[in-house]
């Protein structure tokens, strides 16, 4: 992402080849560039169908789903870390995600 920048026209992130768009029920949708990038793990997201969910587990399964979820968790972080975007951002990679 060179040069990225705000702007006012009817192409931005939002309709980028290059953006992944975060979806949650209850909060706004978050954009990152992924040019460029690794591929993407879950990000977690319940709306999207990629959540890590927390269930009830035996006393000896529990701390090895819980080392699960944490490293998910990180790999998001990692992935996402520098990334986000505005929905109405522009860079010079910019193409067409439409169509």
């Amino acid at each position: 992402m060179i040069k990225h920048r705000q702007q006012r026209a009817l192409n931005g992130c939002h309709n980028c080849r290059h953006v992944f768009r975060y979806e949650e029920y209850d909060e706004g949708d978050t954009y990152y560039c992924a040019l460029g990038a690794l591929p993407r793990p879950r990000c977690g997201s319940v709306s999207m169908d990629e959540s890590i969910y927390v269930q009830r587990l035996p006393d000896e399964e529990r701390a090895s789903f819980t080392a699960r979820v944490r490293a998910a968790h990180a790999a998001w972080n990692e992935w996402s870390r520098d990334r986000e975007v505005a929905a109405w951002g522009i860079c010079d990679d910019w193409e067409s995600g439409e169509g």
